[in-house]
């Protein structure tokens, strides 16, 4: 079945412009995918506009066992997915729910384990199903667990499938893209596990390349979501640190949405970082795509969104940390929901985006990368 139809491409990335059909929603891209909870503070209730809403839940055996015996939490689990999509302020939206298996021994969940995951993520509302995320899962063993999954999923198969590309080694992804090929799948999923998007440059054109191709065998350009992309890291010091999560369209995705995971410290941060100290609470600028330190100083020089849900101001008030961090992400989200728009309407209609996003500075010296990994995808021999 064909879901999406190209309408505009960039000449010097691989930034374009999509329409996707499922059942009988239609959206454009690119689109920043806003997290959609039963919280009044989650992003999609803090945007005037929203195209994917993402519901993420991380299950663990014990979980799973857990309500699988027993009815009542079962009934409070389904609930908290079902409720937020019913009480969802953006009813056009496409409603994707995906789920983290996180099982501390590494071990693939059981057939039985795997049908109830699938019934547990086919609610009412869900507009598409994802194969969940196996949490610290070979290539190998995702693969078994995907047999498995479309055995059940063949029985019912009334709903679109985003194919999940995992967090697996280069010479893995292969035999994952093959097996959706054989299923016909041209949605796909790809997770970052927290990080942004130039840090798995080699996955990512290895997945575009294959995708090209599929492509022109299936006569229908693929759809290719970003999962849990990172922002980038930066010292608790350091005021101001690139958007690099902006970059994904540019990469070749055509949607994104923030990293639910936390991003995994390398040995060499280990010294430098004040274990105590939270990350600082940092904002986005539209203007020159760079995420500050939410100080009075930036807060001052942050630019003024017309008709924004969350302004600065909401980061003059006291308040706890876990509230300022979600305070954050909604006011991260609704500038990035409104910096897409932006893309989307320029795109094609400009030969590149290149001369924009020279603009922004704290991005500008990535764009050389960003060109040249748009030239050796579109050289792919079809």
């Amino acid at each position: 079945m064909k879901y999406s139809k190209l309408e505009r491409t960039d000449k010097g990335f691989l930034s374009r412009v999509l329409t996707l059909r499922v059942r009988s929603k239609t959206i454009q891209t690119p689109v920043r995918a806003v997290h959609l909870t039963q919280s009044a503070e989650c992003e999609s209730r803090n945007v005037r506009t929203a195209s994917i809403n993402e519901l993420f839940r991380s299950v663990t055996p014990k979980i799973l066992h857990q309500i699988d015996g027993d009815l009542q939490k079962q009934q409070q689990f389904t609930s908290s997915l079902v409720n937020a999509i019913q009480r969802n302020p953006h009813p056009d939206a496409l409603n994707v729910v995906f789920f983290s298996y996180v099982s501390p021994q590494g071990i693939t969940p059981s057939r039985r384990e795997t049908e109830y995951l699938f019934d547990l993520m086919n609610i009412a509302g869900a507009d598409i199903l994802v194969p969940p995320i196996l949490q610290g899962s070979t290539g190998v063993s995702y693969l078994q667990f995907l047999d498995q999954f479309f055995t059940v999923y063949e029985t019912i198969n009334h709903r679109p499938i985003m194919g999940l590309i995992p967090y697996v080694s280069h010479r893995e992804l292969d035999g994952i893209l093959k097996f959706y090929e054989q299923r016909g799948v041209s949605l796909f999923s790809m997770d970052f596990h927290g990080r942004h998007p130039l840090r798995l440059q080699p996955n990512i054109t290895r997945v575009l390349r294959y995708l090209r191709k599929l492509d022109a065998d299936f006569g229908e350009p693929s759809y290719l979501h970003g999962l849990n992309v990172g922002q980038g890291r930066a010292l608790a010091s350091q005021p101001v640190k690139p958007a690099k999560d902006m970059l994904t369209f540019e990469m070749g995705f055509d949607s994104f949405g923030r990293a639910h995971v936390p991003p995994k410290l390398t040995p060499d941060l280990y010294g430098k970082l004040e274990r105590a100290e939270k990350p600082p609470i940092r904002l986005f600028n539209r203007s020159d795509y760079g995420y500050y330190v939410a100080s009075g100083s930036s807060l001052r020089n942050l630019p003024i969104e017309k008709d924004a849900i969350i302004s600065t101001g909401h980061f003059r008030k006291p308040a706890d940390y876990e509230t300022l961090r979600k305070l954050e992400k909604a006011f991260n989200a609704e500038r990035q929901v409104y910096e897409t728009e932006i893309l989307r309407d320029r795109i094609g209609r400009e030969r590149t985006l290149e001369h924009y996003l020279t603009t922004k500075t704290h991005v500008r010296p990535m764009l050389k990368l960003l060109s040249k990994l748009a030239s050796v995808v579109k050289q792919t021999t079809l």
